[in-house]
Parts: structure tokens; C-alpha cells; sequence
């Protein structure tokens, strides 16, 4: 399984309907309850910093 790297790019060039994983929805739809608190923790940061910003 890959996620956005090289390797990926290689398999969706080269392997004919190669799709690869959307890992945000791997991990949105995850039932691992942990997964989804970090991830919504970490979006939160990541809406605070761009509101936030200086540009």
C-alpha cells in the first residue's frame, strides 16, 4: 500500500486502473476512535495556523 510518493506516481503511470488510496479517508473512516480524535485535533491546529498566519 502506498500513500503520495514516488512509488505511487510509478504505479499509476506504469499499472492500468491503479488507483491509489485517499489516506485521509483511510483515516477518517477509520473505527479506531483514537485515530479520528488525533486526526480532528491535528485539522484544528492546522485551521488555527492558516487563520492565523501572516502572509
Amino acid at each position: 500500500m502506498t500513500f503520495g510518493n514516488v512509488k505511487t506516481d510509478v504505479l499509476v503511470d506504469q499499472e492500468p486502473g491503479f488507483k491509489p488510496l485517499n489516506f485521509v479517508e483511510v483515516i477518517r473512516q477509520s473505527p479506531w476512535t483514537a485515530w479520528n480524535k488525533m486526526w480532528e485535533r491535528a485539522c484544528s491546529r492546522m485551521r488555527w495556523v492558516r487563520q492565523h498566519s501572516v502572509d
